[in-house]
């Protein structure tokens, strides 16, 4: 039988033959030794900042630097962009109304918030009143929004029904990443073409990928009234009247198709 060969040293003899010195391996000499959470720590942080940067969305405090950074390039770019565009326009040297079209263009990083079918921007109002509390260094804030007070909690990125206890989760949202880049969320609010909201609190949402290709395909078929259990919830969607209802809270919304010609529901 015959013994192992031993290639570093075959490399050795080779490099030797060749006229040239043998690389040398580098030796590591520490006197600590490695802290691993610290380094599991530190390759968190780096997918999640990866993951804020790709998607354009930070759902953790963890992302939230990657997020502004991004956002901060992204806004620049287009400053740039619209300037050399109205440059090449003949509009070289008109600073100011370059200056009231980039305010009319520009855009803030938004608060979202996540509803039974989708993700979907908190009203102005709430926007505000979370920026403000986040630059005076609050961390919870309480808005009383209509019928209802919510608790918004910047650091756990959540908020709180405190009349039903309902939990939702929050997240923020760069706008240039959807709007001029092209990247697009593979989550559940994203679809091509004619599409279906329904109504929140907060304004027009879109049904999410599963509810779109369920209310299409009962559409192509005639079927004007479907029923689908969606995460966890029983649901009843008329198409003809534009409502939905959940069996479940006997909570009813409106519905509305845009893109398409059918009417919308007001």
């Amino acid at each position: 039988m015959q013994s192992p060969i031993d290639r570093r040293a075959l490399r050795h003899k080779l490099w030797l033959a060749r006229g040239f010195e043998p690389p040398q391996r580098p030796q590591v000499v520490s006197s600590h030794p490695i802290d691993r959470r610290a380094l599991r720590n530190h390759l968190k942080s780096v997918r999640a900042a990866l993951k804020a940067v790709q998607t354009g969305f930070a759902c953790s405090a963890l992302e939230d630097r990657a997020l502004f950074c991004q956002f901060d390039s992204d806004r620049l770019l287009q400053m740039k962009y619209l300037s050399w565009f109205l440059d090449e326009g003949g509009m070289r040297g008109r600073d100011t109304l370059k200056a009231y079209v980039w305010a009319f263009l520009d855009e803030p990083i938004y608060w979202q918030f996540q509803t039974d079918q989708g993700w979907a921007d908190c009203d102005e109002v709430t926007q505000q009143a979370l920026r403000k509390a986040e630059a005076q260094g609050e961390h919870v804030v309480e808005l009383r929004l209509r019928s209802w007070t919510y608790e918004y909690n910047l650091a756990e990125r959540c908020q709180t029904n405190l009349s039903t206890l309902k939990y939702r989760s929050l997240r923020r949202r760069n706008p240039f990443v959807a709007k001029f880049a092209g990247s697009r969320e593979s989550g559940p609010t994203t679809c091509e073409g004619p599409r279906w909201q329904f109504s929140s609190g907060f304004g027009w949402a879109d049904c999410d990928v599963e509810v779109q290709n369920l209310l299409k395909e009962a559409e192509a078929q005639g079927n004007f009234s479907v029923q689908a259990r969606v995460r966890q919830y029983d649901y009843v969607f008329d198409l003809k009247l534009g409502k939905q209802l959940n069996v479940s809270t006997g909570r009813e919304r409106n519905l509305r198709c845009i893109g398409s010609s059918r009417p919308m529901a007001k």
